[in-house]
């Protein structure tokens, strides 16, 4: 299995850039190992050809799975992001995930020489049932207005 797959893509300016990040891993989930991907997709502003939004997807089980840890149900988030010129994130309030697992979203920027943590969004953890709902808890966006 790969790590990591990187596909390229040609932005609306014509320049090569990169369109998706794959990132591959295992995870254990109650005695069994599964599989999981965390997918990025990138889009870049046509005018100058930088980055404009990236969306992270987790990607859990496939065909691959055995049946025991597919029964758990899938993991899977939504999140758009975007990020100024300035370095400014802000968090596009369509994100959407289930009560489990945990999710939390943050951004690092140093401001006159200090790291500033920001916390863009927290979801908690509810029980583990919740695998099996739907995909429509909020992800709180925590970003200054």
């Amino acid at each position: 299995m790969d790590l990591k797959k990187l596909e390229n893509g040609t932005a609306a300016n014509g320049t090569g850039k990169l369109a998706t990040a794959h990132a591959y891993d295992w995870r254990s989930a109650d005695s069994c190992v599964a599989p999981y991907e965390v997918r990025q997709d990138m889009t870049y502003d046509p005018s100058h050809g930088r980055l404009s939004s990236e969306a992270t997807t987790l990607l859990h089980g496939s065909a691959r799975v055995p049946e025991a840890v597919a029964q758990l149900g899938q993991i899977n988030f939504n999140v758009e992001m975007s990020v100024s010129s300035s370095g400014a994130v802000k968090v596009d309030p369509s994100g959407t995930t289930k009560d489990y697992p945990s999710i939390e979203g943050y951004a690092y920027r140093i401001i006159n020489g200090e790291l500033v943590i920001q916390v863009l969004f927290k979801v908690p953890e509810q029980d583990p049932s919740k695998l099996k709902g739907p995909m429509n808890v909020p992800l709180v966006d925590n970003t200054p207005k």
